[in-house]
């Protein structure tokens, strides 16, 4: 059902099929907290590279999900940031964001000292929490705007 009805709105509108297709940041980020699960007795500096890396790339997709957002609201003469929606994806991306720069700077390069890094890892794992949660109810929010709006 769900295939059926982005078949029909590909149809009808290419550049919110494309927001759909890049808004996968939701799966990117779960993959990136799941490295430290996974992957207990691999190196932590290792650990660290493929955390960061998968962010970055879930950063890059929410971006790249964001412009498509924008050129279809621009192409129909839609206001941008106008929904629910709108507004915690992009809070989701903010967050995210800050938290990308924050957990490079803290726990990657450069360092800081031990103290300081197992002060600030509760505050870390919060706010990726708290970008995770914020993409998947964007999600879920934007797909049922969505459905309502196409009535």
């Amino acid at each position: 059902m769900f295939c059926a009805w982005l078949l029909q709105q590909h149809e009808s509108d290419q550049d919110f099929v494309s927001h759909i297709l890049w808004t996968d940041e939701a799966c990117f980020t779960r993959d990136a907290m799941m490295v430290y699960r996974a992957f207990r007795n691999n190196r932590k500096r290792r650990l660290k590279l493929v955390h960061m890396s998968i962010n970055l790339l879930a950063f890059i997709i929410a971006v790249v999900a964001l412009q498509a957002a924008f050129d279809s609201h621009n192409n129909k003469k839609i206001p941008n940031i106008y929904s629910l929606h709108s507004w915690l994806g992009l809070c989701a991306v903010i967050i995210f964001a800050a938290q990308w720069v924050f957990g490079f700077v803290a726990f990657l390069f450069p360092e800081l000292n031990a103290s300081i890094r197992s002060a600030m890892m509760p505050v870390h794992v919060f706010f990726g929490l708290l970008a995770f949660v914020l993409s998947v109810a964007t999600a879920l929010i934007g797909l049922t705007e969505k459905a309502i709006f196409v009535r």
